[in-house]
């Protein structure tokens, strides 16, 4: 529960703040990828994050998405390089797909994949 404190915290702080948050943001890694391409697209997102090229990592989180779609925290990872370059609308639709998915999960009683 407090993983998810966060992440709705970084969406504050995304949508509220995109230029001045780039510099401080984290990638919401999941406990366990079982898509192996899903996990090298997701750690090759991560290190262009880490470098601040969200853009790229953007791509690298998508193209982990198309693998594993049900991750919840690939989404908020998309989403948190989205809003550092601005991209609120864009942003918010990754963590709105982020927040069914764990609806879903706990509609179902199953914990969210990720």
């Amino acid at each position: 529960m407090k993983k998810w404190i966060g992440i709705v915290t970084a969406l504050f702080l995304a949508l509220g703040t995109a230029t001045a948050f780039a510099d401080h943001i984290q990638p919401v890694e999941p406990k366990h990828i079982k898509n192996k391409k899903a996990k090298k697209q997701f750690d090759q997102g991560v290190k262009e994050l880490k470098k601040d090229n969200f853009s790229a990592a953007v791509i690298y989180f998508q193209a982990a998405e198309k693998f594993d779609p049900n991750v919840p925290e690939f989404h908020v990872d998309t989403a948190l390089a989205l809003a550092a370059q601005g991209q609120k609308f864009q942003a918010k639709n990754e963590f709105d797909q982020a927040a069914n998915l764990i609806a879903q999960a706990a509609s179902t009683g199953t914990p969210p994949k990720g």
